[in-house]
């Protein structure tokens, strides 16, 4: 592009600009003899370009077709405010197999309510049995359980660290305490915010699977709880031997 150097410009604002930048979506889009409503072509996330050989040549002169782009421009190599470009992408073509979870309302597929109230609603690639659908989203599930569990353990122990020196100071004061809460490691917000966050999972849980929310709870109890009891019961041995 001429335009070199931007020393001195701004953009003119949005409602003063000749284009938008927008996406257009098929509305009729079917796999096999079923219509994709709304919800359902939302969750397709993966789009390949429209190979080059099955683009059509365009019918003007001031749009030029490179490399799979059609630009409706005086100069490819030199562009201006104004100037369009449009591509196009698909995300599956005649012959592609997929396998969809959901309930059929005459020709289209729409949300299954289960039960619980929830909507069940999934959209795989290729050609897959009930088992191995299930499957694939719970381990998906479980996935992004522990990554949703990791980003609220890395924000406590950040807050933490911030308070940590107060809390070394309120601590020097009781040593005892001290020993007990750092679980005889240097760095106290690590150790603190492990047994926080174990604690507020298994808080989670026990409504939904007991025997696992009270494994998480007194995991992260337990470093406490031994500490705890060994200085219950030194201190009646000092005041016997006393």
């Amino acid at each position: 592009s001429s335009f070199q150097n931007s020393y001195g410009y701004t953009n003119p604002p949005r409602e003063y600009w000749p284009v938008e930048s927008r996406t257009e979506t098929n509305t009729d889009v079917r796999i096999g003899s079923f219509v994709l409503g709304p919800a359902l072509k939302d969750k397709i996330t993966s789009f390949k370009p429209l190979p080059h050989d099955k683009l059509p040549t365009s019918a003007w002169v001031w749009v030029k077709l490179y490399n799979g782009v059609y630009y409706h421009s005086r100069n490819l190599w030199e562009p201006e405010i104004g100037d369009y470009r449009v591509e196009f992408f698909y995300a599956g073509g005649e012959g592609d197999e997929f396998t969809t979870v959901g309930k059929q309302a005459g020709q289209e597929i729409v949300p299954y309510q289960t039960e619980t109230g929830e909507e069940l609603f999934i959209l795989h690639t290729g050609l897959r049995d009930a088992g191995e659908v299930f499957l694939t989203e719970h381990h998906h599930n479980r996935t992004w359980t522990w990554i949703y569990r990791l980003a609220g353990w890395f924000p406590m122990f950040l807050g933490l660290c911030c308070l940590s020196t107060l809390l070394e100071l309120v601590l020097d004061l009781y040593p005892t305490v001290r020993s007990v809460v750092t679980l005889g490691m240097t760095s106290l917000p690590f150790s603190v915010s492990i047994s926080l966050s174990l604690t507020i999972i298994g808080v989670g849980w026990s409504w939904y699977r007991p025997i696992v929310g009270l494994a998480l709870l007194l995991m992260g109890l337990l470093p406490y709880i031994l500490p705890v009891s060994r200085l219950l019961m030194a201190g009646p041995n000092r005041d016997h031997q006393d």
